[in-house]
């Protein structure tokens, strides 16, 4: 391999990959263009929304062709996996609740199986919207609860989940 391709592998959980410097193979999620970015001394191109919420790294596995969206974070040196969930032109960046913010009673956190992710979401308590699943997500640069009906396969924004002020 050339210094340059070297230069542009990082190793997660064991297995190489390597950071792909041309994303225009890539679908980039509603609302993000292309910016260009220096990765250990190598020009690459990531994604960016247009607030700099995110900037997302396309990388790709040895062993396969997929491109595969991560943030990095500069601080610890480590690639983050993006979940993405697409649902005809949108895109849903899953996102990390506020530590500021607590799900109100009735709910519990688990994993569910979305898009062929694992995703951290909250699911009810009571019986009768057991099919239904809430995550926290971002669209178009904006923050909101989500709700995902695990029956028919709809994410839709969910106005009256009601997150709860920790420091109240």
């Amino acid at each position: 391999k050339t210094e340059a391709e070297k230069a542009l592998e990082t190793i997660i959980d064991g297995a190489t990959y390597s950071v792909v410097a041309d994303i225009s193979a890539a679908k980039l999620p509603t609302g993000f263009n292309v910016a260009k970015k220096l990765y250990n001394g190598q020009e690459i191109s990531v994604a960016t929304d247009d607030n700099k919420t995110y900037e997302i790294y396309y990388l790709k596995s040895d062993t396969g062709e997929e491109l595969i969206p991560y943030t990095f974070d500069e601080a610890a040196n480590a690639f983050k996996r993006v979940q993405i969930i697409t649902q005809g032109e949108n895109s849903y960046i899953v996102a990390e609740l506020p530590a500021e913010y607590i799900i109100p009673e009735g709910y519990y956190e688990t994993n569910e199986n979305i898009a062929g992710m694992d995703i951290k979401c909250y699911a009810p308590t009571a019986g009768e919207l057991a099919d239904m699943y809430y995550i926290y997500c971002c669209f178009e640069g904006k923050f909101a609860m989500y709700r995902y009906d695990n029956v028919e396969k709809v994410l839709q924004r969910s106005p009256e989940f009601k997150l709860i002020d920790s420091e109240q």
